[in-house]
């Protein structure tokens, strides 16, 4: 049986302001998103992970740091874990975004899989998320020799992640740092609930 857990980044600039980040690669996390990235350590702490993944996206990969300063073990970067590509709406403004786009702000929230196909001007749809998200899983954390795993990702990922893995899709997307939590056991994925 593998452990597995899920957490989305620490708090960025971006996200303090409303603006969507998608795939800019650069925020890095403020000092509530260390804070943040520190709480999602002290909960795992006394999980035995053996090893992380993360996205290859700065914020990321620096919780995915932070989060190791207490395991030492080894971090891959993997691009299938990267967050919804907004395309051109990548550090877009909410705000403008509900003007331009209004039912992509509520498709955001939505838990209606009706929404599922939806893309993004120029970027990806919930689908493609879904998609690249259960072929890390099923390729790489099904297939990982370690029992133990971490893996720091995004909101969109991690909901579509869920959803990918066959569990119901929630609505709005996790809080900065929430940890879900999933097992793998006989070729069948459950989801635990978050930490």
């Amino acid at each position: 049986m593998k452990q597995i857990y899920l957490f989305r980044h620490g708090e960025t600039p971006l996200n303090a302001a409303h603006i969507l980040q998608g795939h800019i690669p650069h925020p890095e996390l403020t000092q509530n998103g260390i804070m943040q990235a520190r709480s999602i350590a002290e909960k795992l702490k006394n999980y035995p992970i053996q090893i992380l993944y993360s996205s290859p996206l700065k914020r990321a990969r620096q919780t995915a740091d932070i989060v190791n300063e207490i395991f030492n073990v080894p971090v891959f970067e993997d691009d299938r874990l990267k967050e919804i590509h907004l395309g051109d709406l990548d550090g877009t403004p909410v705000e403008t975004v509900k003007h331009l786009y209004p039912h992509l702000i509520d498709s955001f929230f939505s838990d209606n899989e009706k929404i599922i196909d939806t893309f993004f001007p120029n970027g990806e749809s919930y689908r493609q998320v879904s998609e690249r998200a259960k072929s890390f899983f099923s390729e790489c954390i099904a297939n990982c020799p370690y029992r133990h795993i971490g893996i720091a990702a995004h909101g969109m990922l991690l909901k579509y992640a869920l959803y990918g893995l066959g569990f119901k899709l929630m609505s709005g997307a996790p809080d900065n740092a929430s940890i879900a939590h999933i097992t793998y056991d006989n070729n069948k994925w459950i989801f635990n609930g978050f930490l």
